[in-house]
């Protein structure tokens, strides 16, 4: 086995794990202002209490959720084009690394569609639960 083809494969492994910490770092992003807007709306009755101010806390973290996304889904394909260099190099090299086989970008935009759809719809049925159980103001 050559050495440059070690070296390469070794280069190969560094760029896929310097893209998979960037990835990861958008995923933390993500579930760190989910469970923010989680942890508010649960806790703040007003939110859940006034349907506009629902409305706005869902409108405002749908846009995070867009450039997040757009974000996260340019890195997974850098991460699928990265694990298909590393499994050419460590074939190449005679090393066995098929399992670099990130997540298809199809499945991740499933999985945070289903995310952001069941916090938006949970918001909103708080909000409407909760604005059915106040009581009129009495005169």
């Amino acid at each position: 086995m050559s050495q440059d083809l070690l070296s390469v494969l070794k280069t190969a492994l560094d760029l896929y794990q310097s893209q998979y910490t960037a990835t990861d770092r958008l995923w933390g992003y993500f579930s760190a202002v989910s469970l923010a807007v989680v942890a508010y709306t649960i806790s703040s009755e007003k939110v859940t209490r006034i349907f506009p101010e629902a409305l706005a806390v869902i409108a405002a973290y749908l846009v995070f959720c867009l450039g997040n996304f757009r974000a996260l889904q340019a890195a997974q394909v850098q991460l699928l084009q990265l694990a298909d260099l590393v499994r050419e190099r460590g074939k190449a090299a005679g090393i066995n690394v098929d399992s670099f086989e990130p997540f298809p970008v199809e499945e991740l935009r499933q999985y945070y569609i289903a995310v952001v759809a069941a916090i938006c719809i949970a918001t909103l049925l708080l909000a409407w639960y909760r604005g059915k159980r106040v009581a009129p103001p009495k005169l």
